[in-house]
């Protein structure tokens, strides 16, 4: 059934960004970087039409993989490193979402993550086929998200998940889930996910949003330092 909600975010996120692309980008460089989001928004359409068909997974499946009725979301900050092994046990029992950088981490076999995009900021989209080839090379060697399943924000600004997929970079026994984002300002979190994660301050909104989604009893902040 058509979602209005979910579709008006979608466009609000596409308009919200292509305003940033044409008010931050060179003039001359402005037309080359429309021509790579194009071009690999649909080369991942078509590629998941085909080799990633069975990794691509829908909300009721990815509802099935939930384990627990507490979510850690674990960030990437320095606080990390004072959680002793017995803890990062406990944590392990539990469901946890990774965000960013966290895709370094060998402490926990991750439930989930997210990764909206690569480095950011003017000219960046030309350099993120080497950072989608670094980001698939860490995820397939790290034991640890063997069986995790990845959330990718969609839409033809989505670059990193459109270039990483289009490619065939990313790791085909991994399941993904694609979401739309929600980048109005002070928005509250939606439990209807075809409504679109709430994209806020940064990439921690969409993984509490997505534990709301969830239903989850609990969410439990773990690494998320804040100092930048």
């Amino acid at each position: 059934m058509f979602n209005f909600i979910g579709f008006k975010n979608l466009i609000y996120n596409e308009i919200k960004v292509f305003y940033g692309i044409l008010k931050h980008n060179y003039l001359p460089e402005t037309p080359k970087h429309f021509y790579i989001l194009l071009k690999y928004y649909f080369k991942r359409k078509l590629v998941c039409k085909g080799y990633y068909k069975k990794s691509l997974i829908k909300f009721n499946d990815l509802k099935k993989q939930k384990k627990s009725n507490i979510l850690f979301i674990i960030g990437s900050g320095n606080s990390l490193n004072k959680i002793k092994s017995n803890e990062w046990k406990k944590i392990n029992k539990f469901d946890s979402i990774g965000f960013n950088n966290t895709f370094f981490l060998k402490k926990i076999n991750f439930s989930f993550h997210i990764n909206r995009a690569t480095h950011e900021g003017p000219g960046a989209i030309f350099y993120a086929n080497d950072y989608c080839k670094f980001y698939s090379k860490k995820v397939r060697n790290n034991p640890f998200f063997k069986k995790t399943i990845f959330l990718f924000p969609s839409g033809l600004v989505s670059n990193f998940p459109n270039q990483l997929l289009g490619n065939k970079f990313f790791n085909k026994q991994n399941k993904f889930f694609f979401y739309i984002t929600n980048r109005k300002k002070n928005s509250l979190p939606s439990n209807n996910i075809e409504n679109g994660l709430v994209h806020d301050a940064g990439t921690l909104t969409d993984a509490v949003n997505f534990g709301y989604c969830m239903n989850y009893k609990k969410i439990v902040l773990v690494g998320v330092d804040l100092y930048n």
